[in-house]
């Protein structure tokens, strides 16, 4: 979780709905791990929000650049740049996600470059506090079109993501991967993208994606699974087929 207060931070509403719900596609749905479940990390740049969604198998990483950059270039962060300032939104109910598809619908066409989205982190006032309490409370709130949203932060650690293990063990020899159909139908529900492309990358023994002609830019990585016979077994000795989790 951020430890200061930061400014107010712009993008244009379209963008930034879109970046939002790209990457919470990949948010957990497992109650049993509280850091990932229906959570999303906002990472904020010099020229941008990055919007990172993990479940455990999957990574989906977004980005939107600030609206009063101008003409300045904003690529999208490589993966190993660290952000000035970062939060971990919680969204057990949905309500920030419904906020985020309420914008998309109401910022397309001639909209998407005129209506903003501002984020900031705000002190949640608590009139139940007790006085001379040092423990500050923060949240993140969503302002656009004249309406407020307030979004709960996560209160711990968020899985330090650019260090995460994908794959196999780096000792392990394999013939191939397999994708389970579940990822399949999460790319499916990219909005924005004309298309998807894949590399396997050996090292990380992961699959990288990157989305074709995006309206904002998307990519991640999925942690395959081993084929049953990768393991030196017939598949009626190896049993169904295992996800690595991160």
């Amino acid at each position: 979780m951020t430890t200061a207060v930061a400014t107010e931070r712009k993008v244009y509403a379209h963008d930034g709905a879109l970046a939002w719900t790209n990457a919470a596609i990949a948010s957990g749905t497992d109650d049993d791990r509280p850091a990932l479940y229906r959570t999303l990390r906002l990472e904020f740049f010099r020229r941008g929000v990055q919007f990172i969604g993990i479940d455990g198998t999957m990574l989906f990483r977004t980005w939107a650049p600030y609206s009063d950059i101008g003409d300045l270039p904003a690529p999208q962060p490589l993966p190993d740049e660290a952000p000035e300032d970062a939060v971990t939104v919680v969204d057990h109910e949905k309500f920030a996600l419904g906020f985020m598809k309420t914008l998309l619908g109401a910022t397309s066409g001639d909209n998407a470059r005129i209506i903003e989205l501002s984020m900031s982190i705000d002190p949640v006032e608590d009139e139940q506090a007790p006085l001379g309490a040092e423990v500050t409370e923060y949240s993140l709130t969503l302002h656009a079109l004249g309406q407020r949203l307030s979004c709960k932060l996560f209160d711990g650690t968020y899985p330090p993501w650019r260090d995460l293990k994908l794959g196999l063990d780096e000792a392990e020899l394999v013939d191939g991967m397999t994708l389970a159909p579940r990822m399949f139908k999460a790319l499916g529900q990219l909005k924005g993208v004309v298309g998807v492309d894949f590399t396997f990358r050996k090292r990380e023994r992961a699959i990288e994606w990157v989305a074709v002609h995006g309206s904002v830019p998307a990519s991640g990585f999925l942690a395959p699974m081993r084929k049953p016979t990768d393991r030196g077994k017939s598949p009626k000795e190896d049993g169904e087929q295992t996800e690595h989790e991160t």
